[in-house]
């Protein structure tokens, strides 16, 4: 797992000990991504996780959703070697579509 960055780095992207230049940036991009999004909807209430901007979008915390399930996928595909199996589809799949949810009010 990779270390969050120290506040003054947060905005460095920059190669990472361990790796190639060209991943080792891609890496620091992507752990910069995850820590100002986790940032960003750590306190956000559940109407706020639910707010659409018109009735065709998605709320915010459908999207958070998509990430995560899209992010399950790629370590799967990465770190097992194998594509998601019929149980993990199915449980992954609403996320993965990105299918508007209605929210019962």
């Amino acid at each position: 797992m990779i270390a969050m960055m120290q506040n003054t780095d947060r905005y460095m992207i920059d190669e990472m000990e361990g790796y190639s230049p060209n991943i080792g940036r891609l890496l620091s991009m992507m752990e910069y991504t995850r820590m100002t999004t986790v940032e960003a909807a750590a306190n956000l209430s559940k109407e706020e996780l639910d707010y659409r901007i018109d009735d065709q979008g998605n709320s915010i915390g459908c999207l958070l959703y998509h990430m995560s399930c899209v992010e399950e996928v790629y370590q799967i595909i990465t770190f097992d070697g194998r594509g998601p199996n019929e149980k993990e589809m199915d449980r992954l799949h609403l996320g993965l579509t990105l299918v508007k949810m209605r929210i019962n009010r």
